[in-house]
């Protein structure tokens, strides 16, 4: 054998050394990959991607068993510190997570904070794997809002939504109806959702195609926001309701005043021993008050208008007409249902001529807190 080597030449010897070294780098990087890959963590039992729900409308998510890698962990001495860092920045993410169907491939990726785990002397492998949905039953369509009823009550805008199926349906009736707003105006658009556990969609196999609707609010009475609201008919309610006021003023404090007016039409003075009444309640002008958005008030005289009026009334004493006088009426928070006007009397004031009251006006109109509207009354 040793004359056989000797009478190789020297290209032939050159080769056969060039060989050796080739085959003892591929051993040397087999070994260091061999090595190198038992120092990596394998990640593929660690973490499970999870698919629920009807096939179309399937819903997946990703968990991570950090209890495992803590163990794994622990076994190459790392510290527990340390170790807490790694697995809080470890993430699951996934390519598609809802309306899932049987056949969809889904691709989960685990991230973490490559520093840290550098730092460690640590590496992952299989951090991504690819799994295909399947075993998702099928479902039956269903409209869940079929038998909805959205109902409005209160008054606009503190209107309040009602929605209750009268479904006899098992699944919908386990569903709660939810709206997107607690407090709703005339013309509001309102989604109402329907709520529910994807537990309970599989339990009855029911397949919703729709969580969601829009609806219109209408038909709650409503506060009085613009002059403009108000038709012809709601000039009869203003003023029975003015009046009204007018009345109960002055059955208590006719007495009072009577003497003051200026032409009087009688005599003697009156007293309270006389007999009082009126007439001919003539509205003259009435206005519409809202607050200004910007107003500065910390007690608010009303909460969201008031219709000021005035009027002149005859007054009666002993079965006469003795002498006119002018009064003046406020109604608040004028709520319009169903073409009525409706509101609450806040008091009646008496002037004894008409430059009385037009001071009376012009303070109320200097105030920088009202929008102030007039009212049509012809």
């Amino acid at each position: 054998m040793g004359e056989k080597i000797k009478s190789l030449t020297k290209k032939q010897k050159i080769w056969l050394f060039t060989i050796g070294i080739v085959v003892i780098a591929v051993i040397v990087a087999i070994s260091v990959s061999i090595i190198a890959d038992n120092n990596k963590i394998n990640l593929a039992d660690t973490y499970i991607v999870k698919v629920e729900g009807i096939d179309t409308q399937g819903t997946a998510s990703c968990q991570i068993n950090k209890k495992s890698l803590e163990t794994i962990l622990a076994q190459r001495n790392i510290d527990a510190s340390k170790t807490n860092t790694l697995l809080t920045s470890m993430k699951c993410s996934l390519n598609k997570t809802d309306n899932l169907k049987n056949g969809d491939k889904i691709t989960a990726i685990i991230t973490f904070n490559d520093t840290v785990a550098r730092q460690l002397n640590l590496s992952f492998k299989n951090t991504e794997k690819v799994i295909e949905v399947s075993g998702l039953p099928k479902g039956k369509e269903i409209d869940v809002f079929k038998d909805l009823k959205v109902t409005y009550t209160g008054i606009s805008p503190e209107g309040k939504v009602s929605a209750v199926s009268i479904s006899r349906d098992p699944f919908i009736s386990k569903i709660n109806f939810v709206s997107s707003k607690d407090k709703v105006s005339n013309g509001d658009k309102i989604m109402v959702e329907a709520k529910y556990t994807t537990q309970e969609a599989i339990a009855y196999k029911a397949l919703v195609k729709e969580t969601k609707k829009t609806y219109s609010v209408s038909g709650l009475p409503e506060y009085l926001s613009k002059a403009n609201q108000l038709g012809s008919r709601n000039l009869s309610d203003i003023k029975s309701m003015s009046d009204e006021l007018i009345g109960e003023t002055l059955k208590i404090s006719t007495p009072y005043f009577i003497n003051h007016i200026p032409d009087l039409h009688a005599d003697p003075t009156f007293t309270l021993g006389d007999n009082y009444s009126y007439t001919n309640i003539q509205l003259k002008r009435a206005y519409m008050y809202t607050m200004k958005e910007n107003n500065n008030l910390i007690i608010l005289p009303f909460k969201y208008n008031a219709i000021y009026t005035v009027s002149s009334v005859d007054i009666i004493a002993n079965g006469k007409v003795v002498g006119t006088t002018f009064m003046t009426a406020e109604i608040d928070d004028a709520i319009l249902n169903k073409g009525k006007l409706s509101g609450t009397g806040k008091n009646a004031n008496q002037f004894n001529t008409e430059e009385d009251i037009q001071k009376s006006e012009d303070e109320r109109f200097a105030s920088s807190q009202f929008n102030v509207e007039p009212i049509k009354i012809q």
